[in-house]
């Protein structure tokens, strides 16, 4: 009986803590919003570092780095976890960028990108043994990602892109995870096919001088047939800094 009730808890605090090993973070949608040839901008995000620089007129060349580590401790119905998670993508990406008019911007921009996640965890019961679990995967992921700019005065601008990702994971290697485990945190077949997503993103920005505060609110919509446990909802804070002084006077509130 005793045992019985160690399964239990240990089944309890599994199905407890299993929306928590999100294996998919978006990262932020990079619109680049150059102006013209050699216009750069460097992005800053407390889990994102991220820059674009226009080699022609229409052209440009984006950069995507994305570190997302956590960790925490929980003790639900007596099992306790000690859980760390590393989560890592660097991605590059070309992409094309013409006005309409002085107030929009149109611009399209595809990439690809290289990631790994890792999974650690301690688990204990009361009086019982300390179980340690390790789950790794490397990922490639290919993206599209549209996006309109409309910056309705200087100092002020809004951002609608809609990006379609591809997660295609590959070199899981499982430690102490039972079956039944695997399969309730979505990571049992994690490889067997590739995870579409679309994922339309708004973001607002004030400027001042090379200077730029930005909003971005996202939403996560996988699209495709095989479970995995993913963001649904990102908001992001970043400072934008723009390294041409050439195109500031395009930006900068009045």
């Amino acid at each position: 009986m005793n045992e019985r009730l160690k399964l239990c808890a240990l089944a309890f605090g599994i199905l407890t803590l299993s929306s928590c090993r999100t294996i998919y973070y978006p990262n932020l949608q990079n619109v680049a919003d150059l102006q013209g040839k050699n216009d750069a901008n460097i992005v800053f995000n407390p889990s994102n570092l991220q820059a674009s620089w226009a080699f022609t007129e229409h052209f440009y060349l984006q950069t995507n780095l994305q570190f997302k580590p956590s960790a925490w401790s929980d003790n639900p119905e007596a099992v306790t976890t000690d859980f760390r998670a590393d989560r890592k993508l660097a991605e590059l990406a070309l992409g094309y960028t013409k006005p309409f008019d002085d107030q929009i911007r149109f611009e399209i921009g595809a990439g690809a990108g290289f990631g790994e996640n890792i999974f650690e965890e301690e688990r204990s019961i009361i009086d019982g043994p300390t179980r340690y679990l390790r789950y790794s995967s490397q990922l490639t992921k290919y993206y599209f990602q549209p996006a309109l700019i409309f910056r309705p005065r200087p100092g002020i601008g809004m951002t609608f892109s809609m990006r379609a990702s591809v997660l295609d994971y590959y070199n899981v290697q499982s430690v102490n995870y039972s079956f039944e485990e695997l399969s309730s945190l979505n990571l049992l077949d994690l490889n067997v096919r590739p995870h579409a997503f679309a994922e339309p993103a708004f973001g607002i920005n004030f400027s001042k001088g090379r200077l730029r505060l930005q909003n971005q609110i996202m939403w996560i919509y996988r699209v495709s047939d095989t479970p995995i446990n993913h963001q649904r909802l990102k908001f992001s804070f970043s400072l934008i800094m723009k390294l041409n002084g050439k195109y500031l006077k395009n930006t900068e509130s009045d």
